[in-house]
């Protein structure tokens, strides 16, 4: 998994990098798990449940959320085009051409 985002952080990859679920994202998930486990057989079940909720949820939300995250992270456009251009008849073989 680490070598995964230093190979994606090389090619620049943000989407890869960062929200994947072998990139930081499920990185940070499975050392919640790993730390839930620990907690919980140690007998601290209040740790462990705290931990259980933020830790989970934030990374499989990220990992969830990757498109959108990344290209907002990456300032990259998607190539969708606004709705008015599309209606427009000059713009609209311009977004057929898009799709």
């Amino acid at each position: 998994m680490i070598l995964n985002v230093i190979n994606s952080l090389r090619t620049h990859d943000v989407e890869k990098a960062y929200f994947d679920t072998n990139g930081v994202a499920g990185l940070v998930f499975y050392f919640a798990l790993a730390s839930v486990i620990v907690l919980y057989m140690t007998g601290n079940p209040l740790p462990a449940t705290v931990i259980l909720v933020i830790m989970f949820l934030i990374p499989l939300l990220v990992i969830f959320f990757k498109e959108p995250l990344a290209s907002h992270i990456g300032k990259r456009r998607n190539g969708w085009k606004p709705a008015w251009e599309c209606l427009s008849p000059r713009g609209y073989l311009n977004c057929l051409r898009c799709f």
